[in-house]
C-alpha cells in the first residue's frame, strides 16, 4: 500500500510536442509512460526548459526530481520505487478511481 504521495498536479500533454523526446501518444497511460521514461532526470528537464511553460517545469521538478511527499495511512514497502499514477476520483465514494490525463501524483 501507499505510504506517501505528492499533491495532484495538472500537466497538459500538448505542451510536450516540442520537447526532446517529442510526445506523440494519445492516451493517459502513454503520457504517464512518456513522463516516467523521459523526464526522470534534471538534465532532460533543463534541456526542455525553453519548450515548456515555467509552471510545467516547476511541476516536473516537484513530481520527479524533488517530490514533496505527504505521509498517508498505508503499508506499502517504503523501499519500492516511486510510481506515477493518474487518477480522478468520481463524485461520491468509489474504490476504483477513473483515469484522467490532467491529475498526476507520485506515490
Amino acid at each position: 500500500m501507499v505510504t506517501d504521495a505528492t499533491a495532484y498536479h495538472t500537466i497538459d500533454s500538448s505542451e510536450f510536442v516540442n520537447c526532446t523526446p517529442k510526445y506523440e501518444g494519445t492516451s493517459e497511460r502513454e503520457f504517464v509512460t512518456y513522463l516516467d521514461a523521459s523526464f526522470r532526470d534534471e538534465k532532460t528537464i533543463l534541456a526542455n526548459e525553453g519548450n515548456l511553460p515555467n509552471h510545467t517545469v516547476n511541476t516536473l521538478y516537484s513530481l520527479l526530481i524533488m517530490p514533496q511527499l505527504t505521509p498517508l495511512n498505508s503499508t506499502k514497502n517504503v523501499d519500492e520505487h516511486a510510481v506515477l499514477e493518474i487518477v480522478e476520483y468520481p463524485e461520491g465514494y468509489s474504490k476504483t478511481p477513473k483515469a484522467k490525463t490532467a491529475k498526476i501524483f507520485i506515490m
